[in-house]
């Protein structure tokens, strides 16, 4: 396909409204027995409804597409590639137009303490003028416009495949670079043996 040709695709993609049903929701589970080493999906809005126009019109997902995605860490927090890899509270996500699900992974403890350390070392610095944030703009881009290159700051998803990976654990069938939200969300599914899916917030005005 030609630049120009997925270029037209892409825009239509992100300007059509996405139809795709929503994941029933999974057994449900409290916060506080939410394991360190978990990745949260978080879906609905506020988000980003490019991705999940993308997801849905380019790329096939049969479901209604998470946006974002998240390793936690301790103490009820999440680390959150975006905004300089800011750890944050988990219940900031909880908003009553969204919904969140833990995936939950099959691991011994010394792998969950190498993922937990990789997160809280998982830092940037701010930077001055336009660089307002780390978040891989160049690279969530490519997922539309693949001419467009891949740059050095990571999405949410790239970010969760290589901190998981500190600790031996996979979590996409595919390349970091190349994994979206959907791909963690498919994984699990694929591997219910290894990893455990619970709805842990479904807001009362939850829907695509």
């Amino acid at each position: 396909m030609s630049w120009i040709s997925e270029s037209i695709a892409t825009l239509k993609a992100l300007s059509s409204a996405e139809h795709a049903p929503v994941l029933g929701a999974y057994p449900s589970i409290n916060i506080d027995f939410v394991p360190p080493a978990s990745v949260l999906l978080v879906y609905g809005f506020p988000g980003n409804k490019a991705t999940q126009r993308l997801g849905v019109n380019k790329y096939g997902v049969p479901f209604h597409p998470p946006f974002h995605a998240a390793v936690t860490i301790r103490d009820g927090l999440f680390h959150n590639v975006g905004q300089w890899r800011t750890d944050m509270d988990i219940r900031s996500l909880f908003k009553s137009t969204r919904r969140v699900d833990a995936l939950i992974y099959s691991m011994d403890e010394p792998q969950r303490r190498e993922i937990v350390r990789a997160a809280e070392l998982d830092t940037s610095t701010p930077k001055l003028g336009l660089n307002i944030t780390d978040y891989g703009i160049s690279q969530f881009l490519n997922f539309g416009f693949s001419f467009i290159r891949d740059g050095d700051d990571p999405v949410c998803s790239v970010d969760v495949v290589k901190i998981m990976a500190v600790g031996g654990i996979e979590c996409s069938g595919l390349p970091a670079n190349d994994t979206a939200p959907w791909d963690i969300q498919i994984f699990a599914m694929d591997h219910p043996r290894e990893i455990e899916i619970r709805t842990l917030w479904v807001g009362d005005d939850y829907h695509p």
